[in-house]
């Protein structure tokens, strides 16, 4: 579990679509890993014209974090005794943490549960009315590395069509293949290190409404499209993330989607 750089920014485009000035409470599922640094963090928020409340240190943890992006307080939340909170997302959530969280960022918990339904609707009870709810996820061929591959069709009914949450952003990209180890890729190594490189950047693709079905493929490459497309691809790639942000419009939820006809 973890949070990439473009997952970072992800979070920081739904605080600006939304118009969220960050003050209460963050909540991060699992026991995440900040893949990036102080520096990346400013660099990043300069691009997507986000004003940080406070200086990035150079290491950040997750609390640090959250003080960058205003938020008062940082509670990270999972089953393995890890976290600020211990509890099992598929149980009954304490009342007091219903609707105590102004932004949710899933990182990497729901493809891991053992009842993706149950633990989708206490993560949306963890959101505050008007808060943001990222998920960062497995969408295809993440095998070996959870439990389920979340179809984005899940979240598109669930928070749009079931319980009038405002979509935000969508993006998807694939892991980039690992180098063979070798005294070559051992000096790359350091050269990034030492910022005489430049690290690869795999591609992300970001979207805003709708093309959440596949319809190409490469090995380094994915497009979406929409529903309507006339033929989806016969090859799916392998460690395909994604990250879907939505804003929660509703205080209860309605109820889980029951799909009852086929496309």
């Amino acid at each position: 579990m973890g949070i990439e750089l473009e997952d970072m920014r992800a979070v920081l485009r739904a605080l600006k679509l939304t118009g969220i000035l960050p003050s209460g409470r963050m909540l991060v599922l699992g026991s995440a890993i900040i893949h990036f640094g102080g520096v990346d963090l400013k660099r990043l928020a300069s691009q997507e014209e986000v004003d940080l409340k406070k200086a990035p240190p150079e290491i950040l943890t997750l609390k640090g974090l959250g003080g960058c992006l205003g938020f008062n307080n940082v509670e990270t939340l999972d089953i393995n005794g890890l976290t600020t909170i211990t509890h099992d997302l598929t149980l009954p959530l304490p009342k007091e943490l219903i609707e105590q969280f102004d932004l949710v960022v899933d990182a990497g918990v729901l493809f891991w549960v053992s009842s993706p339904g149950r633990a989708l609707s206490n993560i949306f009870h963890l959101c505050s009315t008007g808060g943001i709810i990222v998920h960062i996820t497995a969408v295809s061929g993440y095998y070996g590395r959870g439990y389920w591959n979340i179809h984005p069709r899940l979240f598109e009914d669930f928070y749009l069509s079931t319980n009038a949450a405002k979509f935000l952003l969508c993006s998807y990209r694939c892991k980039p293949r690992e180098r063979k180890r070798n005294c070559f890729a051992l000096l790359t190594k350091i050269a990034i290190r030492l910022n005489l490189i430049k690290r690869f950047k795999n591609t992300t693709w970001y979207y805003v409404r709708g093309h959440i079905y596949l319809s190409n493929a490469k090995r380094k490459s994915i497009s979406f499209s929409p529903a309507t497309a006339p033929h989806e691809a016969d090859m799916i790639p392998n460690n395909v993330i994604g990250t879907f942000g939505f804003q929660k419009l509703l205080t209860s939820i309605t109820s889980m989607p029951k799909q009852i006809s086929n496309l």
